[in-house]
């Protein structure tokens, strides 16, 4: 929330509290009305759902009833005490998540827009001459009318601040609103009258029946959003089947998530925990600018794998303050709550969708929705298995024998296709440096062997819809579809640093390995596969090999 917004309706708020704290003088019976209706405000509250933006629940019917009975002021002083206590409340009962600051800002708030209505209704009910039940009826309706209103119009305030864009009415759903401003009008007016006709033990059951009509009504809206989702889910999941590529399954899976789930960053990762040791995400989208890089999961000794390693979905509504994951970098700044969903095939894990956010990313996930993601989870484990299952098909006929990488023809396959398609990729050619050298020195068997192993890191270190080939000789090259030029980099040089750092014995002794790459992309930096290849190996040779080796570099002349 903007902070001059925030701070003028916090001071607005406690100010209008403190001042009502004046008018309130009620006898005993009146002030075991005014706790009771303050205990029943609070049980509804425990049982809220968000329809849109807007936090939908009867507790506006007793604010009216308080209102109609005691006036604005004792209103206010209800509104701001069972605002607070049923967020201290909720968050020990049910573990919503509490921040004190935010809870008292939205006291104050309430007591405001309270205090706007009630002097409204006030106003009007001064110059009009109506009977009595017909003045109770309007007063009723035009506090909750203003009400709601107001409350809509703060909740747009604030979003368009946070988010500096304008928030728009469509968040909210009209229907279920004046549904919920006809109960409550309703529901108030009987309130008032029973107390006033029967008494305390009329306004107790008539409470009880209120509560019981919001659980009913929480029910049915619960119901209604789990029948939206699973439509969405639907959509989602035929998206997972109609599309073949499991680059294209990715992008669109996080396309319908978020139509689903309200995120701010969402990152796909396939690999194998056995063998890989960092893991990129094949297909990532984000609200904010981050590269790749900040997206990247340790897989041997960070932490907040071997929270995913157990196979279960893992929901942290505060990452700062949670010991069991470890998100730092860019990351840590962008989001305050992050869900991990484990991909699983044979109980292994082999994927992972990330899920990060803001505060409205706890309130969806508290709305019982593990099932939805254990469904998003095993359509992806089925699309994953489809996908290694058509690999295994193709692979005899499209490996290099020696590296066990891809061959020439399925990179000019792959690389044309996409030129064709107008789809965005980068590519990085690497050459191991004084392969002669190590080929002269020790013989070809020594060379095969460091070509194997340096395809072997490269193999590991990619993304699974990444393309990996042998390009010729002791060259390899890497096709990453849909990923930018510094992206590219990123992983390519992280890449190069491996296998600098690895270790490869001939005859008892170490030998050194390191390679040089190149890196052009899609179409910046051409419009045809050939111009693409030529910007990748001019750059490789003239600003890797003849500057030093060892080093990977973009297209133009960029370190």
């Amino acid at each position: 929330m903007n902070r001059r917004y925030s701070n003028l309706m916090l001071i607005l708020g406690i100010i209008l509290f403190l001042n009502s704290l004046r008018f309130f003088n009620l006898t005993l019976s009146n002030e075991v009305v005014f706790w009771i209706a303050v205990l029943s405000a609070v049980i509804m509250d425990l049982s809220l759902l968000y329809i849109g933006e807007l936090k939908v629940e009867f507790t506006e019917t007793i604010t009216v009833f308080i209102y109609l009975f005691f006036g604005v002021y004792v209103a206010i002083v209800f509104e701001f005490i069972y605002t607070l206590l049923g967020s201290v409340l909720s968050y020990f009962i049910i573990k919503r998540k509490f921040e004190f600051s935010r809870h008292l800002l939205n006291a104050s708030m309430f007591s405001l827009i309270t205090f706007l209505s009630g002097n409204f209704v006030n106003y009007i009910r001064m110059n009009i001459r109506v009977p009595y039940i017909t003045t109770l009826i309007i007063s009723a309706l035009l506090f909750d009318f203003v009400f709601l209103v107001l409350n809509i119009i703060f909740i747009t305030i604030d979003k368009t601040l946070e988010d500096k864009e304008f928030f728009s009415i469509k968040n909210f759903d009209l229907d279920i609103i004046l549904i919920n401003l006809i109960v409550s009008t309703v529901l108030s007016v009987i309130l008032y009258v029973i107390y006033g006709a029967i008494g305390l033990s009329g306004l107790i059951l008539v409470f009880g029946v209120l509560i019981i009509t919001h659980y009913v009504f929480y029910l049915y809206n619960k119901l209604n959003f789990k029948a939206v989702l699973i439509k969405k889910l639907l959509n989602a999941t035929e998206d997972i089947i109609k599309y073949g590529d499991l680059k294209e399954k990715s992008d669109h899976l996080l396309l319908n998530l978020k139509e689903i789930i309200p995120y701010e960053i969402a990152s796909l990762y396939f690999f194998d925990s056995k063998n890989d040791e960092t893991s990129f995400p094949i297909s990532y989208y984000s609200s904010y600018p981050i590269d790749i890089g900040d997206l990247s999961i340790d897989l041997k000794s960070g932490v907040t794998f071997k929270v995913v390693s157990k196979g279960s979905i893992y929901v942290s509504k505060n990452i700062k303050k949670d010991s069991n994951i470890k998100i730092t970098g860019r990351l840590f700044t962008l989001i305050d709550a992050a869900v991990f969903v484990p991909i699983k095939i044979d109980n292994d894990i082999r994927g992972l969708i990330f899920i990060g956010g803001k505060s409205n990313l706890v309130d969806f996930l508290s709305q019982d929705t593990n099932d939805i993601l254990n469904i998003l989870s095993r359509q992806m484990s089925l699309a994953l298995l489809n996908y290694d299952y058509m690999s295994a098909i193709k692979k005899e006929a499209e490996t290099d024998a020696l590296t066990g990488l891809n061959n020439r023809r399925v990179f000019d396959k792959e690389i044309n296709n996409l030129v064709k398609l107008n789809n965005r990729f980068s590519l990085v050619i690497y050459d191991i440096d004084d392969f002669k050298k190590v080929n002269d020195t020790y013989g070809h068997l020594v060379g095969d062997a460091v070509l194997k192993h340096v395809a072997n890191i490269v193999k590991r270190s990619v993304r699974k819809t990444d393309i990996v080939c042998r390009y010729g000789g002791e060259e390899i090259v890497i096709l990453f579809k849909d990923l930018s030029k510094e992206d590219a980099y990123i992983i390519s040089e992280r890449i190069r640093k491996q296998i600098e750092f690895s270790q490869v014995f001939v005859f008892g002794r170490v030998v050194k390995i390191t390679v040089s790459g190149g890196v052009a992309s899609f179409p910046e930096d051409g419009k045809t596969s050939k111009e693409i290849i030529e910007k990748a190996d001019e750059i490789l040779y003239s600003e890797c090999k003849n500057k030093g080796k060892n080093r990977v570099c973009m297209y133009p002349n960029m370190v």
